[in-house]
C-alpha cells in the first residue's frame, strides 16, 4: 500500500488496492465454479450441473465463514492430491507424446531433405511429403511444404 501511497495518497491507495484484491477474488470464484461445472458436465452429463453449483455456493459460504489456517490446510491437501492423476496421464501418454514428436521431426526433416534436391527430385520428393501430410493433418497443410 506505501507504494501506492507515495503516489496517489493514503486514501486512494487503499481504496486501488481493496478494489483490486475483489475485482481478483471474484474473477477467480465465477471462474473455478464455471471451470468446475464444465468439467463436471463432461464427467457426469448435463444433469450435474445445478447441483454442482448448489454445492459449489454452499462451500464458498462456508469456507468464507470456517477458520482460515482449516481452509489453506484443506487447498493444500486437495492441490497435492491432484498431482496423482497429473502423474499417471504424464506416465501413461509419455510414449504417445515421444511417437508423435518423432514422426513430426521425421517428417520436417524430410521436407528440409527436399528443398536441398534438384528440381526434378525436389518436386517429385515434395509431392510424395504433402501427400503424406495430407493423410496426417488433412486439407489444412495444403500449401504449407
Amino acid at each position: 500500500i506505501s507504494a501506492f501511497a507515495t503516489v496517489f495518497g493514503d486514501r486512494a491507495a487503499g481504496v486501488i488496492i481493496a478494489a483490486g484484491m475483489t475485482l481478483f477474488a471474484l474473477a477467480t470464484v465465477f471462474g473455478w465454479a464455471l471451470y468446475g461445472a464444465r468439467c463436471a458436465e463432461f464427467l457426469f452429463g448435463p444433469r450435474i450441473i445445478k447441483p454442482y453449483q448448489l454445492l459449489y455456493v454452499v462451500i464458498t459460504a462456508l469456507g468464507a465463514t470456517v477458520n482460515l489456517e482449516l481452509i489453506w490446510q484443506l487447498a493444500d491437501t486437495l492441490n497435492g492430491l491432484m498431482a496423482i492423476p497429473n502423474t499417471i496421464a504424464v506416465l501413461a501418454l509419455s510414449g504417445v507424446v515421444a511417437k508423435l514428436t518423432k514422426e513430426h521431426f521425421d517428417r520436417e526433416h524430410g521436407l528440409q531433405a527436399a528443398r536441398s534436391l534438384p528440381d526434378t527430385k525436389k518436386r517429385r520428393r515434395r509431392r510424395r511429403l504433402q501427400t503424406e501430410n495430407e493423410a496426417v493433418f488433412g486439407e489444412r497443410s495444403r500449401g504449407k511444404v
